[in-house]
């Protein structure tokens, strides 16, 4: 029995009914987090009307009667001497939901959130009052309880068992306040670890001509050169304006309850050394290098890992979907929604898992790079266009990523050019000034005879010249600096460092030997990771012309085999027959396994997703190699 596409394809067709129970039901939640209540009770509403008109409504209303004089049973036992709080909030859900949060049983719960959450809070850094939060976790939860266990029952009476899960929804929502602030958290203690180096070496800087801490750390606001730094900056700023503490408490307390180790011992080892009367540029400088030395380790570090998740990449996209590709050739038209799956839901959830491994342990960049929006249309015109000839789906979506991919990269090459040309002289131009440095000539002088006898790369030859012919009409290097655009934020952070050292006259050679033994490293890294994944990216090319080898070869397998296998097989089997729709859906999973790895391969050499020419590559190979599919060698003659 022939299974063709369309008709596999017919167990996801859903009747307009059940449409608009969906489309209510998402709008209902829209409505609950946007706290807009009308929204909320009119898509309700509508959902509950549409699952009337699906189901007996004498039964329907028996049962949500039912279960609605139970809650409110279970409500009016609650003590109705509970403690009243008046908390100031304008949030309607609260609102809502007080009568029920006046209990004191509720009540009681809240004061157990309340103490989990304050140290929450302090750990994120945020403001924000913990009996609020805890209010607003129990509203939602109550809300939800109303709404999505009457909801849950009748449909996992009526219409699948699995909606019975909906009822996990309520207690989730009771801790969404806690998860949030983890998150935020996390966020907090792993987005200042990159800048750390960076920013102790200005401090110290500044520390040996008696700014403090406190004061090196307010200057650098606004600047946008340490955005993780800046915020602490922030807070601090309130600790001292608003609540009357003095520098060195409020670094102390600041320290106390951040999440970053090393920052907080930072903070906390400042503190201690000020108020002992200790040598605090010594310690800075001493922090400086420890930073320094831990950055360097996890650039090389994630070299190592990186191989590692290319390795993965290649079994988890390539060989594994060879596998199920080869395999499902046995059972072609039962095979075509399992395919559909892995290409829709398996292939995309490893490809983003594997991105967000590589993005927790891969060192953060910050470099600028704007992504050209307009790639993005003339992909979606190639589709249309494609659509409206009736291609199949496998070349529409071949062909939009391809040209999306390529016309991007070709707006944004000049922006990774400069970025690479900056880094890699970076280490050479250090060396230059650390010498001049050295013979006691300063560091605007010293720019200005290097771009007079020395050349490192067009780029940054001209970004040289441009800031000593700024300095030759007597401009401040610093303020030189921050009105030119760098891209590369190693080059801000180090330009940055350079001009503070510039205008106060502090730091010593040592400090411009740190900038070039890291630059230097990072440049060495670099180099030998991308060497090292160079040949996970051409087996990434290659595989498209693997996959479509395989198929081709098992369709001509199928084709000798197919009639012999047939009369071996037991009666009430299916046939064995190859539509040309299973055969779409076998280019569809090839072409998106490309893509995926093509968004893996860049983000794990080029730090980022917008350097998007892999994705072309890999989109275009695949492409190719299914029109090339007839003319390759075959399995047997």
């Amino acid at each position: 029995m022939k299974i063709c596409l369309f008709n596999s394809l017919s167990l996801y067709d859903v009747d307009k009914r059940s449409a608009i129970s969906l489309g209510s039901f998402g709008m209902m939640w829209s409505g609950l987090f946007l706290q807009n209540l009308v929204l909320f009770f009119v898509s309700g509403g509508i959902l509950a009307a549409s699952l009337m008109f699906s189901a007996d409504a004498k039964e329907f209303f028996r049962r949500i009667s039912f279960y609605l004089k139970l809650i409110v049973t279970k409500l009016g036992a609650l003590n109705n001497g509970s403690l009243k709080v008046s908390v100031g909030t304008n949030n309607a859900i609260i609102n809502f939901t007080r009568p029920i949060l006046k209990k004191k049983l509720v009540t009681s719960i809240q004061n157990k959130l309340n103490s989990k959450l304050e140290t929450d809070i302090r750990t994120a850094g945020r403001a924000a009052n913990p009996r609020i939060l805890a209010m607003q976790g129990m509203a939602y939860m109550f809300v939800a309880i109303l709404v999505v266990v009457p909801i849950a029952i009748f449909l996992g009476i009526f219409v699948n068992l699995m909606f019975f899960l909906m009822l996990i929804i309520p207690p989730m929502l009771m801790f969404y306040p806690k998860i949030k602030l983890k998150s935020a958290s996390s966020e907090r203690r792993t987005a200042i670890d990159d800048e750390m180096a960076f920013f102790t070496m200005y401090a110290s800087v500044m520390q040996t001509v008696g700014k403090s801490f406190y004061m090196s750390i307010l200057e650098i606001v606004g600047k946008e050169i340490f955005p993780a730094i800046e915020t602490e900056s922030k807070m601090l700023d309130r600790n001292i304006r608003l609540f009357g503490m003095d520098p060195i408490t409020a670094l102390n307390s600041h320290g106390m309850t951040h999440p970053n180790l090393h920052f907080r011992n930072l903070l906390l080892g400042y503190a201690s050394i000020s108020k002992s009367g200790g040598d605090l540029g010594q310690f800075m400088e001493r922090k400086s290098d420890e930073f320094f030395a831990d950055t360097r380790f996890k650039f090389s570090m994630y070299a190592k890992q990186a191989e590692i998740i290319g390795e993965s990449m290649l079994i988890l996209l390539n060989i594994l979907p060879v596998l199920l590709m080869t395999s499902s050739f046995l059972m072609a038209g039962e095979s075509v929604q399992m395919i559909m799956s892995i290409s829709f839901v398996v292939v995309p959830v490893i490809t983003i898992l594997m991105i967000v491994i590589v993005n927790s342990f891969q060192p953060k960049t910050k470099n600028v790079v704007k992504f050209h929006v307009f790639s993005v249309l003339f992909g979606g015109v190639a589709a249309l266009i494609a659509l409206a000839m009736g291609q199949p789906y496998w070349l529409i979506l071949a062909l939009a990523t391809s040209i999306a991919a390529i016309f991007n990269q070709i707006a944004t090459a000049h922006q990774f050019r400069e970025i690479s040309m900056l880094e890699s002289a970076l280490p050479d131009f250090f060396r230059d000034v650390t010498e001049y440095r050295k013979i006691g000539i300063a560091i605007p002088n010293a720019l200005i005879r290097i771009v007079n006898q020395r050349s490192y790369n067009s780029y940054f030859d001209s970004l040289l010249s441009e800031i000593a012919t700024n300095l030759s009409l007597g401009n401040n290097l610093t303020k030189i600096l921050e009105s030119t655009v760098i891209r590369s934020w190693l080059g801000r952070a180090s330009f940055f460092v350079l001009g503070k050292i510039a205008e106060s006259g502090g730091g010593t050679p040592e400090i411009l030997e740190q900038i070039t033994n890291f630059s230097g490293k990072i440049k060495e890294t670099k180099k030998e990771m991308i060497g090292g994944l160079q040949i996970f990216s051409y087996m990434a090319y290659a595989s498209p012309l693997l996959m479509i080898w395989s198929a081709s070869g098992m369709k001509d397998v199928m084709a000798k085999l197919g009639p012999g296998m047939q009369e071996l097989m037991q009666n009430g089997m299916h046939e064995m027959t190859i539509s040309p729709e299973f055969l779409e859906v076998v280019n569809l999973l090839m072409i998106i396994c490309s893509l995926c790895m093509g968004l893996i391969m860049s983000k794990l050499t080029h730090f980022t997703m917008k350097h998007t020419l892999t994705i072309g590559i890999s989109s275009t190979i695949a492409m190719i190699s299914v029109f090339a599919a007839p003319y390759m060698p075959s399995f047997i003659k």
